[in-house]
């Protein structure tokens, strides 16, 4: 039995919103044109941040923000998961909000593949807070 079929989906909701991310120097280039320009909706760039002790940048860039609460036999379960324009499948923002739009959940039958997924991915695991066990 695959674990899909153990949990519920209670809620998904998903946002765009622009907001400083520390990232990887490495990702400076995906950030900036060829002639050095700042891509579209990259408001604005810190290049010499440190964050736990590690040297990267701080850009401020449209994030999507997931949020998925769901019910296992164990209890109840949130896991918030984040990604950026520019990230390796959001080349432009029409891919980042087509991707957001995938989370925009209102009834059972609207469940998507990807909630799947990312619930698959991230339960018991980074993003996932167990908001009640059992029948507590």
């Amino acid at each position: 039995m695959a674990f899909q079929d153990d949990f519920y989906i209670i809620n998904s909701t998903s946002y765009i919103k622009n907001i400083p991310t520390k990232l990887d120097k490495e990702f400076l280039k995906e950030l900036k044109n060829d002639d050095g320009t700042l891509k579209p909706h990259v408001e604005k760039i810190i290049e010499n941040v440190f964050y736990y002790g590690k040297q990267c940048i701080n850009a401020t860039l449209p994030t999507c923000f997931i949020e998925i609460e769901y019910k296992t036999s164990d209890g109840n379960y949130l896991i918030t998961h984040e990604v950026f324009l520019y990230e390796e499948n959001y080349p432009n923002l029409k891919a980042l909000k087509a991707y957001k739009d995938k989370f925009s959940y209102g009834f059972a039958s609207q469940v998507t593949q990807e909630i799947i997924d990312v619930v698959e991915a991230f339960h018991n695991g980074y993003g996932c807070e167990c908001l009640s066990s059992g029948d507590y």
